[in-house]
């Protein structure tokens, strides 16, 4: 037939049930629903044998914007004080002023307010964090967006299981250094005091969210679990 090269559009690890592969979201591994390594070597070997080739597709740009990312670069919150992958450039300082800093992420079906108005986000707690999740992406919160959250209602709280409860008293403590965090203005003090929530506080709130079925509940009474 005259054929002398293969042709196969990205084979890099995508997200799980791709069907193109230009959701990429590991450009160093090969997607396992695809194969495993000793497979595309057989592969390459029988076209070799064959004396045929392979063209992939590589397209650099196309991946995405997925929690799965190694790196978690979307688990930084999209925050500028957070590292970069260096698999990733992000220009930090785009044309449009209301953009400094952050990330702009085409994921929305329709305009902001009617997606809000129709209720498509939803507030999502899983592993000590939270996320807003859009149909089927996630997207991480900012640790100073943390105490708008669990420093609601929490006289509520104290009313049910009294102030000097243990459990009160630990999430009085972890909203405390939600507060701590939110609170630091210097940029350098803001980076540390993300740093400390993001390993400290949110670790503490997961073990108390599994511990405690009182904190799991009145969690749930504002947002679901992921």
């Amino acid at each position: 037939m005259g054929i002398t090269h293969i042709y196969a559009s990205p084979i890099w690890r995508s997200r799980p049930g791709s069907t193109h592969g230009y959701d990429v979201i590991d450009p160093t591994r090969l997607n396992p629903e695809l194969g495993t390594e000793a497979d595309f070597f057989t592969l390459q070997t029988e076209l070799r044998n064959r004396g045929m080739g392979l063209v992939l597709d590589i397209v650099p740009n196309h991946m995405s914007a997925s929690t799965r990312i190694p790196g978690g670069w979307m688990c930084s919150s999209m925050a500028r004080s957070q590292p970069t992958p260096p698999t990733l450039t992000i220009d930090w300082h785009p044309p449009s002023r209301s953009l400094d800093g952050k990330i702009l992420l085409p994921v929305l079906g329709r305009p902001f307010a009617e997606a809000l108005e129709s209720g498509e986000f939803k507030l999502i707690f899983s592993d000590g964090r939270l996320f807003l999740q859009y149909f089927e992406s996630l997207f991480p919160l900012a640790p100073k967006t943390y105490l708008a959250i669990l420093g609601k209602n929490t006289e509520k709280l104290r009313e049910k299981l009294g102030e000097e409860s243990t459990v009160y008293q630990e999430y009085s403590g972890i909203v405390a250094a939600v507060c701590g965090t939110a609170l630091s203005c210097h940029r350098h003090s803001r980076e540390a005091g993300e740093k400390r929530f993001r390993f400290e506080a949110r670790e503490r709130l997961r073990q108390l969210v599994s511990s405690s079925a009182e904190i799991e509940a009145f969690l749930n009474d504002r947002f679901g679990r992921g």
